[in-house]
């Protein structure tokens, strides 16, 4: 009987010890990389109506100041994308032809394609859509790290964060973190270029 009630005592402190273990912390729990910080990059859409005559193709001078007063009001320039909507009111292209051409001259260059939005052309109307990047920077301030054991000497969530915030500010055009530009032509090639073309004078 004496080693009958060892038996139940043992059986007993096993679930008992599963539990308290379950509620133990491990290091494996903690990892400064949990919460890492980093920029993020997100979209904001800008949008304006271009308004014509019914049966117009020129851009008339209230238009015209209205145009370039959003271009300046949105400081618009490198790494907007800008296109034009004229929907299917504009066949032969004269009223899409007329605006690249003003911004062509502002320095602002159009994309191919318009995509879509809320604001449809009219008969007596085309859009400008203009799509930018913004990036938000994480907040740094915050030094509380969790309570648990660092064993493993786990690097703090801020490690890296002003950083992280640095990039955030200098980038040029923030759609850059999200995904690269396409090669194009290297300085090298261009180097190479102007050697040959002065050569061959």
């Amino acid at each position: 009987m004496k080693r009958s009630g060892q038996t139940v005592r043992q059986l007993f402190a096993i679930p008992v010890l599963l539990g308290i273990a379950g509620c133990m912390p491990t290091t494996s729990q903690y990892s400064g990389a949990m919460n890492e910080k980093r920029n993020e990059v997100h979209l904001a859409r800008m949008i304006h109506e271009i308004r014509y005559e019914a049966s117009g193709d020129v851009l008339d001078p209230i238009e015209t100041a209205a145009l370039n007063a959003f271009i300046e009001r949105n400081q618009i320039g490198f790494g907007d994308q800008v296109a034009i909507d004229t929907g299917s009111f504009d066949p032969t292209g004269a009223r899409q032809s007329a605006i690249e051409e003003h911004l062509r001259l502002m320095g602002i260059r159009t994309a191919l394609h318009a995509p879509v939005t809320h604001v449809a052309p009219s008969a007596a109307s085309a859009v400008l859509i203009v799509d930018r990047y913004v990036v938000t920077s994480p907040d740094c301030q915050n030094w509380t790290q969790d309570s648990r054991a660092n064993q493993a000497n786990a690097e703090s969530e801020t490690f890296g964060c002003a950083n992280i915030t640095n990039l955030g500010l200098m980038v040029a055009n923030p759609r850059d973190l999200i995904e690269g530009r396409s090669e194009g032509r290297s300085r090298e090639d261009r180097a190479v270029s102007a050697s040959e073309a002065k050569s061959n004078k």
